[in-house]
């Protein structure tokens, strides 16, 4: 029995000692596992953490430990979410571009543990807090955090007003424009105003230019080629010659001098001065008006009759009380005034002040215009008084027109100024109708071309917001090359652009031709795309596209070419030509002259074997445009 007894006990207590020592086992610190950082940004991350094994007694703490050191010896963090087995904690206030080290803790009743050392490294700064930098056409700001980019001021954009009065410059008609280059640089807005000025038409040989007009060149005249001495006279080109005046008791009748007096009579003419003898007509004192001598007495025997001496008398005048002038100032009368039987004219009886004789009776005076006082130096014209003025004719070069002097002007016809529609000056103030155009065409610049239809405005934006770069308009001087001693004259238009920016298909149709802008110059490509009944070209670009490519409206084709090393502002040439695809339509000019060669100064310039200006070309800035 008490075998048994010592049995019993000692079984009890090796089993309570089994008890004891088995609690004591089953309470182990826990397994961790230190997993990868997230949502790293410049000053935050999220650490990881999971506890794959709670060692037999439940998790009451989790933590990490970080630093700027494989130690992770720069702090702790509180306490962190978890859910199950993970947990995490978003670590904040970090320094971007920054390497940091971490590992997950856990504890339960028998302790602490931790998982491996992991590492991270924020991003970078985006940008450096409160910089700032241009983007396009705008001012941005980097946040207090380096973190993003914002918008803090819009530059605008570029643009220009209304063209003012056509003015001469070089012999030339030019106008011009105020612009403002709007934009940002050096990390600010600017607004640069600046003038455009344009080429609008250039003299031909034989015109200059006046008041904004090319007008055909006039040589002045002179007094001395004209042969006035007095008066005021056109000297042919719209100008006034003052050829003096006359001395007193002169006075101007056709550019000349002339005594001021009144003829008295006819030079040569003799009358009778009673019977005894006879006057003669003529100027006897040097006054250059004509009156009649002192008396001529007739021989003995004889009277005077009919102004001459003679043994019988003969009638002077036919009917007695007949009347007639001498000269503006008085008037005769016919009768028997001798001792004769024949009828004579009496002496002058002078007309009263105020009046002058015409037609042997005083009338109220009529004082007659004269050339001078009119103001006319050629043809025939009323004198104000009944009577006509014969005011001369005009050199050689010039016509009488109003009775005026003026330049001659031969009138173009349609086929010289090379028109065959629409109206336009013949050169000499009146005006050609050069035709109109069959269905289907439309007049431009007076030839009839294929109907354009709508096109897609090939440039980023809308057509009011760009601006064509001086003598970058259809038809302006392109003295890059110059044909039979006169520039070649731009087929296209030349729009200011950017570098880099979109270009886009202006309509659908087929890449005909891909090719270098210039032999001679670092002037980027050249696209030509055939659609139905024209082509567009595209100039000074870098290609997208190859030839053969179909391409559709509004398809990003090239981009802008940097040809600023050549010397010349980046821009989009745009040419339109009507008609199928042809080389002409890479052309970026055409003659005005032909040349000799098409080889000329070590370039080829076709000079002579392209057609004259414009072809078939036609102002891409005239036609019609949608924008996206």
């Amino acid at each position: 029995m008490r075998y048994l007894r010592f049995n019993i006990g000692s079984i009890f207590l090796i089993t309570l000692c089994l008890i004891l020592f088995s609690s004591s086992v089953i309470a182990a610190v826990p397994t961790v596992e230190t997993r990868s950082a997230t949502s790293i940004s410049q000053t935050l991350a999220v650490l990881n953490g999971a506890v794959t094994s709670d060692g037999g007694a439940a998790i009451d703490e989790r933590r990490f430990d970080w630093g700027t050191t494989s130690s992770c010896a720069d702090g702790w963090t509180s306490a962190v979410s978890y859910s199950g087995a993970y947990f995490s904690y978003a670590l904040i206030g970090l320094t971007p571009g920054k390497t940091y080290y971490f590992r997950a803790w856990a504890h339960n009743s028998a302790g602490w543990s931790h998982g491996n050392v992991l590492s991270f490294t924020t991003q970078s700064q985006l940008c450096t807090p409160n910089s700032k930098r241009c983007n396009g056409a705008n001012v941005e700001t980097c946040n207090s955090a380096g973190s993003a980019w914002t918008v803090t001021q819009s530059c605008g954009s570029s643009s220009c007003g209304s063209f003012g009065s056509n003015y001469c410059k070089t012999n030339n008609v030019y106008h011009s424009r105020t612009c403002n280059n709007r934009g940002c640089s050096s990390n600010a807005c600017y607004d640069t105003p600046y003038t455009d000025e344009q080429l609008v038409q250039t003299c031909a040989s034989g015109q200059t230019c006046s008041n904004g007009n090319c007008v055909t060149t006039c040589t002045p005249k002179t007094c001395s080629t004209l042969g006035y001495s007095c008066g005021s006279w056109s000297d042919g080109c719209s100008g006034t010659l003052n050829c003096g005046t006359c001395p007193t008791g002169k006075t101007c009748s056709n550019g000349q001098c002339v005594s001021t007096c009144t003829n008295q009579c006819t030079s040569g003419a003799k009358q009778c001065s009673g019977t005894t003898g006879y006057q003669t007509c003529g100027d006897y004192n040097g006054d250059g008006c004509t009156e009649w001598s002192s008396l001529t007495n007739c021989p003995t025997g004889q009277f005077c009759s009919g102004g001459v001496c003679s043994s019988s008398c003969t009638n002077e005048c036919s009917t007695s009380g007949q009347k007639q002038c001498s000269g503006s100032a008085g008037y005769q009368t016919c009768g028997n005034y001798d001792a004769d039987s024949c009828l004579e004219w009496s002496s002058v009886t002078s007309c009263a002040s105020g009046q002058v004789c015409s037609g042997g009776n005083c009338v109220a005076g009529c004082t007659p215009k004269t050339c001078s006082s009119l103001g006319y130096n050629c043809g025939t014209a009323s004198d104000g008084c009944s009577g006509t003025l014969n005011c001369g004719t005009c050199s050689t070069g010039y016509t009488c027109s109003s009775n005026k002097c003026v330049a001659a002007c031969t009138p173009k016809t349609c086929s010289q100024l090379g028109k065959s529609c629409g109206s336009w000056s013949d050169g000499c103030s009146s005006t050609l109708n050069c035709g109109t155009c069959a269905s289907g065409k439309t007049c431009s610049n007076g030839q009839c071309v294929s109907s354009v239809p709508t096109l897609r405005w090939p440039l980023p934006g809308n057509k009011s917001n760009r601006v064509i770069l001086s003598g970058g308009n259809f038809g302006d001087a392109w003295t890059w090359t110059y044909c039979g001693g006169l520039p070649k004259k731009h087929v296209g238009v030349d729009i200011k652009a950017n570098a880099n920016e979109a270009v886009y298909a202006s309509y659908s149709g087929t890449v005909r031709a891909v090719y270098s802008a210039s032999s001679t110059y670092n002037w980027g490509k050249g696209i030509v795309v055939e659609s139905s009944g024209f082509t567009v070209t595209y100039l000074h670009v870098k290609s997208l596209v190859s030839v053969g490519n179909s391409v559709t409206k509004g398809q990003k084709i090239a981009t802008i070419a940097d040809i600023t090393s050549s010397g010349s502002s980046n821009h989009l040439h745009l040419g339109v030509r009507t008609g199928a695809y042809s080389s002409l339509s890479q052309r970026g000019a055409l003659p005005q002259l032909h040349g000799t060669s098409d080889y000329e100064n070590g370039k080829t310039t076709y000079c002579k074997s392209d057609p004259l200006f414009q072809d078939n070309f036609v102002d891409p800035w005239a036609l019609t445009y949608t924008f996206s």
